[in-house]
């Protein structure tokens, strides 16, 4: 059965919240304070669009758009199962997510990653995005301390 991206359902959360904490044990970079990760809680009030990627019945990768304000959207949750990295799903999924992106007529897109995330980052400047800035952020109780980079892709004359 081939690869499908499909928009989130609500039956889908396990298996999606499943996927995240799975990334988050396997990658350096990935904050591990879960109150960072509250948005997934509640997935349809969170996001303009949420999209799976599906290998037959199973969930192997993600990516949320978020409305950052009335022109720009920014897209968060690019997670790829580590058996299926390096394959091109990621970038299958930036694709997907840009492509609503532009068809709702957005100007730009904006995102964050964590410093030591390299290989999404370069994917991030394969795809045309460029840093606007890196800043330190510390959460929780625990105060963890992590680097995040912004990034940007204008997409006026893309459409």
């Amino acid at each position: 059965m081939p690869f499908v991206i499909a928009e989130y359902v609500p039956e889908d959360y396990e298996e999606v919240w499943s996927l995240h904490q799975k990334t988050i044990q396997e990658n350096d970079g990935f904050v591990k304070n879960l109150a960072f990760h509250s948005d997934f809680q509640n997935i349809p009030r969170e996001y303009e669009a949420f999209f799976v990627l599906r290998d037959g019945e199973e969930i192997v990768g993600m990516v949320g758009v978020k409305r950052f304000d009335s022109r720009s959207f920014e897209i968060k949750r690019l997670q790829v199962r580590a058996s299926y990295q390096g394959q091109g799903f990621g970038r299958m999924l930036m694709d997907y997510a840009l492509n609503y992106a532009r068809t709702q007529g957005v100007d730009q897109v904006c995102l964050d990653v964590s410093s030591p995330q390299l290989k999404a980052q370069n994917l991030y400047f394969k795809l045309g995005f460029e840093v606007t800035h890196t800043k330190e952020r510390v959460l929780g109780s625990d105060n963890e301390v992590f680097y995040s980079t912004y990034m940007r892709k204008d997409l006026r004359g893309l459409r």
